[in-house]
């Protein structure tokens, strides 16, 4: 059972990483955008389309993980590890936000990445590995 949970905790994570670097903020720019770490962290990109990977910390502080108990199993996965103070954009970027600043009133669409790959994992991994794994212990069984 901790096998498939993994599994799936770790197909949302690949789905998760998939959501951040293909949905963009909608919005396009083609010059090096310089990065607010310090130190940097990851490589800096001089284009924005089609994903919201400037740096990769976003996509790279996502996790799976799977913990057993005594009488279940359980498996989490996304921004698992706290955020730092230098990460709270990453709760932005997700959940959407309205600029300030030069850009008044401007809207970024979240890219509800964590969300849409919990679905993908309810609606698609999950009935998928219940088979697979049916199988198995079935197999196993005789």
């Amino acid at each position: 059972m901790e096998e498939l949970v993994l599994e799936a905790a770790r197909e949302g994570a690949d789905k998760m990483k998939e959501l951040v670097e293909t949905r963009g903020t909608e919005e396009q720019w083609s010059k090096p955008l310089r990065a607010k770490q310090k130190p940097p962290r990851g490589r800096l990109k001089d284009y924005s389309y089609p994903g919201r990977v400037n740096t990769g910390n976003m996509r790279d502080l996502i996790r799976a993980r799977a913990q057993r108990g005594d009488k279940q199993v359980q498996s989490a996965f996304g921004w698992l590890d706290p955020l730092g103070p230098d990460d709270q954009y990453i709760l932005a970027q997700e959940g959407g936000f309205v600029k300030g600043g030069f850009r008044p009133d401007q809207e970024v669409k979240g890219m509800f990445a964590r969300r849409d790959a919990r679905l993908y994992v309810q609606q698609q991994v999950l009935p998928r590995l219940v088979r697979k794994y049916t199988k198995r212990f079935l197999r196993g069984a005789k």
